[in-house]
């Protein structure tokens, strides 16, 4: 009954489980950045979160990256316990079940430009050799203004 209870709760949270269309990140993204820019902080950050968790069901490296960056732009911290350094892992781990080297890479570079030397040299180091050269993914999004 508990395990029931569990994946219908689960299922309300991931609308994937439900067979729904995982909403775009994109929009959300922008509605974030919109707050930023007015100082309505306390939306962007909800924003912000809410992007990163749609982009995160989506397996979205290159949303998770924005999403981060946004994070960045509010948070003083960017150590381990951060929610900039948790998107970042989870961008991680997104551009590793791709298969992304370029997603990886954009993480480490991320991850080092933060000051976590050891964070980007963990995440070079999950990109595997027989991961294909190139391929179509995240890498469309611009984020240069944080890393």
């Amino acid at each position: 009954f508990f395990s029931f209870l569990f994946l219908v709760g689960f299922a309300w949270i991931r609308p994937d489980f439900n067979r729904q269309e995982i909403p775009d990140w994109r929009p959300v993204l922008a509605r974030a950045e919109a707050s930023l820019e007015k100082s309505e902080l306390y939306d962007a950050r909800s924003l912000y979160s809410r992007a990163a968790r749609l982009a995160s069901w989506r397996e979205d490296w290159g949303g998770l990256l924005a999403a981060a960056c946004g994070m960045k732009m509010l948070d003083r911290q960017s150590g381990p316990y951060s929610n900039v350094h948790t998107i970042l892992v989870r961008a991680m781990m997104a551009a590793e079940s791709g298969q992304s080297r370029e997603g990886i890479a954009a993480v480490a570079r991320a991850f080092a430009a933060m000051g976590q030397d050891e964070a980007a040299s963990m995440a070079v180091g999950r990109i595997q050799t027989n991961w294909p050269e190139a391929i179509q993914d995240s890498g469309n999004v611009q984020t240069g203004a944080c890393w």
